[in-house]
């Protein structure tokens, strides 16, 4: 049941109103039954597995807490936790890697098929408990002695799926005293929702068809085609991340809950370093406080910092699938700030030679636009459905420029006409629009206290939805880019 389905669409008002209406001491119970009840929509193998992995989490917290085997009872959960997500999610890569290498040795081998499912968000809620886990055995939160809190934190509905991944001293904190929400809160989270189904259905599907047809088949196209396609994934992969965001957010606050901020502006960064400070918050932040530090982080010496930097990054590609290209687009990310530890004294040392002052517009600009650039051309590995694809790709943008001297762009040939790339690109002004009002403040919290301004906003933006929204031939409406990681 995914956000955008309409299924969901009855769910979550039928949800807000019942949880409105409940009792005090069944808000939990309740919110966990919904809970279990979309994941189950999913299938029931994804349900089982949540409830393992969520009571190994519950028990292992409360014998961390009572002491004793600390140490023990938390290596044993992570290695269940993190071993389930291992199994079900690399197994089949890891044989098949196995088996390639033995190939090329000489071997006769074939790789064999596992069948393995891959549980519904998996990725996201193992990462949520060994974090908690973790937490617990650092003394930096309680060990929830509730099963139902505990099992409500770990499962609840809006981030189960694709996050976001909160940490327990701020979510299970809510759940331990659910209370209905306020008018602003409701107002906000279905603004939030509104908006998220906007990016979903107007930008990140549209732009899904352009960038499908050309990575369909990357060598019938020219390199300006791949290099457009390359830019629209890009902003697709964003408005489709940052749209399941803002309706999980949306959702839970018409909830009285609130989730962390996953997304900020991240195309605005001037570094790489500061995009992963922007870009999917909770996992980054989680890697930086589980993993990052952990080997030393930056206070040791250079070459152990980025030794440090490139591990969490190849980790953090193989997070993101079961595929050498997504190990790979770590490792370049990894590479990407390796190069800024060493610019960095470098840089500095210029800018006092050249006079430049600490905020230089034109030079903060010009770093906005080659950190997109960078991001855009790591993307690549991302998208594409094999390394030689994305080899072929990387090399035929550079033939881009060719272009403009033939004058054949061929942008209506990957499948959108000249009045969808026109409707794009005045949605993605809005969103340009929208992100740099929203560095100043919080539009729809503010929104939120503006009954006119708000009223004017849903309509546009439902009646956008409506009119402009991809339901064509293919239209998926479970097909968020994040749901496969």
């Amino acid at each position: 049941m995914a956000f955008n389905s309409l299924s969901y669409l009855i769910f979550l008002p039928v949800c807000v109103l019942l949880y409105w209406v409940m009792p005090a001491r069944l808000r939990a119970a309740f919110l966990l039954l919904a809970s279990y009840f979309l994941c189950l929509c999913w299938d029931v193998a994804s349900g089982v597995t949540l409830f393992v992995v969520t009571l190994v989490a519950w028990r292992a917290a409360l014998c961390i807490a009572r002491g004793g085997h600390k140490k023990a009872a938390l290596t044993v959960s992570l290695v269940l936790i993190l071993g389930a997500l291992g199994f079900f999610k690399y197994a089949q890569f890891a044989l098949g890697s196995v088996c390639a290498l033995a190939r090329r040795l000489g071997a006769s081998v074939s790789t064999p098929e596992l069948a393995l499912f891959l549980p519904v968000g998996i990725s996201f809620y193992a990462f949520k408990s060994a974090g908690y886990l973790i937490d617990v055995y650092r003394g930096r939160t309680k060990a929830e002695p509730n099963a139902v809190t505990a099992a409500l934190f770990i499962g609840f509905f809006p981030a189960l799926v694709s996050g976001p991944i909160d940490r327990a001293e701020g979510l299970m904190t809510q759940l331990r005293a659910l209370h209905r929400p306020n008018y602003e809160q409701l107002m906000q989270g279905v603004l939030l929702f509104l908006w998220g189904l906007f990016l979903k259905l107007v930008l990140a599907d549209n732009l899904a068809v352009l960038v499908n047809h050309a990575y369909a088949d990357v060598y019938a196209h020219t390199g300006f085609q791949l290099a457009a396609a390359a830019l629209c994934y890009s902003v697709q992969i964003y408005c489709d991340f940052a749209a399941y965001t803002d309706m999980a957010r949306g959702s839970a606050l018409m909830l009285g809950i609130s989730l962390m901020k996953n997304f900020d502006a991240p195309y605005f960064a001037p570094t790489v370093q500061n995009f992963w400070r922007r870009w999917h918050i909770s996992l980054s932040s989680w890697f930086r406080d589980y993993l990052y530090f952990p080997l030393g982080g930056s206070r040791c010496s250079r070459a152990r910092h980025i030794f440090n930097v490139m591990v969490v990054f190849v980790v953090s590609g193989l997070w993101h699938g079961a595929a050498w290209t997504f190990v790979l687009w770590g490792l370049l990310h990894g590479v990407y700030q390796a190069v800024e530890i060493l610019w960095r004294p470098v840089g500095k040392r210029l800018r006092a030679a050249l006079r430049l002052p600490e905020r230089c517009p034109w030079l903060q600009a010009l770093q906005i636009a080659a950190t997109f650039l960078l991001v855009t051309w790591a993307w690549i590995l991302f998208r594409a459905d094999t390394l030689r694809d994305a080899l072929y790709v990387m090399g035929a943008v550079f033939q881009a420029p060719l272009a403009f001297s033939t004058g054949y762009f061929g942008l209506s040939d990957l499948g959108l006409g000249r009045r969808s790339l026109a409707m794009l690109a005045v949605s993605v002004c809005v969103l340009l629009a929208v992100e740099l009002r929203g560095q100043k403040c919080d539009l729809t919290e503010r929104l939120a206290k503006r009954p006119a301004p708000r009223f004017a906003v849903c309509f546009l933006l439902i009646a956008a939805v409506l009119l402009f929204g991809a339901y064509g031939p293919g239209f998926d409406p479970q097909s968020f880019v994040y749901f496969k990681f």
